[in-house]
C-alpha cells in the first residue's frame, strides 16, 4: 500500500473514531440516570471509622487502593462513562493521526511498485 494513501485511510480512521466516539458518548450522557446510591453505604465508606478499620486490616496502601477502587468504578456508570468514552476516543483519534503525520514520505529514490 502507497504511504499516500495509508496516511489517507488513517486520517479517516481517526475522523471516524473521533465521531463514533462523540456520538456515543453524547447519547450515553443524555439517557444516563442519575444513580442514586444509598445514603448509609456512601456515608460509612467515607467515615473515619471505616478508613480506621481498613488500615488496621491491610495498611495505609489498603485505604488507597480502596479510593482508587471506587474511583475507577466510577468510571464506567451514568454520566461518567460517556466522559470516559469522549476520552478514549478522543485518545485513539489523536494517536491514528499521529501515526499518519508521521509515515515518512516516499522518497525519489524509493520505487515501490505494487502488483
Amino acid at each position: 500500500m502507497p504511504d499516500a494513501q495509508l496516511k489517507k485511510r488513517l486520517n479517516l480512521s481517526a475522523a471516524m473514531v473521533l465521531a463514533a466516539g462523540g456520538v456515543a458518548a453524547t447519547a450515553i450522557y443524555l439517557t444516563a440516570a442519575t444513580r442514586e446510591e444509598n445514603r448509609l453505604v456512601s456515608e460509612f465508606q467515607n467515615s473515619k471509622v471505616y478508613r480506621r478499620q481498613l488500615e488496621g486490616y491491610g495498611g495505609k496502601l489498603s485505604v488507597v487502593m480502596d479510593e482508587l477502587g471506587r474511583w475507577f468504578t466510577s468510571l464506567w456508570q451514568g454520566e461518567n462513562l460517556a466522559f470516559t468514552i469522549a476520552a478514549i476516543s478522543a485518545v485513539t483519534a489523536l494517536l491514528l493521526y499521529w501515526l499518519a503525520r508521521n509515515i515518512p514520505p516516499a522518497s525519489k529514490g524509493d520505487l515501490r511498485h505494487d502488483p
